[in-house]
C-alpha cells in the first residue's frame, strides 16, 4: 500500500517518515493525514521533511502507523486558507486594473489576494515580485481577468492564464510559486 505513514508521528515532529511514492514530490504540497493540514517542505520516497505541522487551523496531532496520507486538493480559496497561520484572518483582495508594473513590496504586503483586471486598453505584464517589506512568513493569490482581450500576466516567469490563479508563498527570504 501506498502514502501510509511508517512510523508512528509525534505532534511535534517535523519529518514524517511515509510510504509516499504517489504524491506530488514538490515543496510546499499540502498533505492531509486523517483531519489534519500538513505543508511538505520537501519529500522523498520514504518522508516528508521540514513539514509545517497544524496548517489552516488544523491542529497537529500524532499518526499511528498505516494512517493514510492525502495529497490536499481544494478551491484556491480554501486552500490559501490551508497556508494561512493558525487563527489569521481571511485574506484581503487588491484588485488591479490595467497595471503597468508590478505591485510594490509595501502594497503585496498589505494583501494576500491581488487579482488582474485587463480591459482593451491594458497592456501584457511580465512581473518579478520584489522582496517583501516585512520578511512575514505569508501567501499571495494572483489572478488574470482578461476576458476577451488577449492580454497575458507572468509573474516570476509563471504564466497566469485568464480566469485561473496562481499561488506564490513568501518564506521569509524568498517567494516560491506553489502549483
Amino acid at each position: 500500500m501506498s502514502n501510509i505513514v511508517t512510523k508512528a508521528v509525534a505532534a511535534a515532529d517535523t519529518t514524517i517518515y511515509a510510504d509516499v511514492l504517489s504524491l506530488p514530490a514538490g515543496p510546499n504540497n499540502i498533505v492531509k493525514i486523517e483531519s489534519e493540514l500538513i505543508i511538505v517542505g520537501e519529500a522523498t520516497d520514504t518522508a516528508l521533511i521540514n513539514c509545517t505541522r497544524g496548517a489552516g487551523g488544523t491542529s497537529a496531532a500524532t499518526h499511528a502507523i498505516n494512517t493514510a496520507i492525502t495529497s490536499y486538493e481544494a478551491p484556491m480559496a480554501q486552500a490559501q486558507q490551508a497556508l494561512l497561520p493558525a487563527g489569521s484572518a481571511y485574506p484581503t483582495v487588491l484588485q488591479l486594473t490595467n497595471p503597468t508594473s508590478v505591485p510594490t513590496a509595501a502594497t503585496l504586503d498589505q494583501y494576500s489576494h491581488v487579482i488582474v483586471n485587463f480591459t482593451s486598453a491594458g497592456t501584457n505584464q511580465s512581473w518579478t515580485l520584489p522582496s517583501s517589506a516585512t520578511n512575514n512568513v505569508r501567501n499571495v493569490i494572483f489572478t488574470c481577468e482578461a476576458a476577451s482581450t488577449g492580454k497575458t500576466l507572468s509573474i516570476n516567469s509563471q504564466s497566469v492564464g485568464t480566469g485561473t490563479a496562481i499561488l506564490f508563498v513568501w518564506d521569509g527570504t524568498a517567494w516560491a510559486y506553489i502549483q
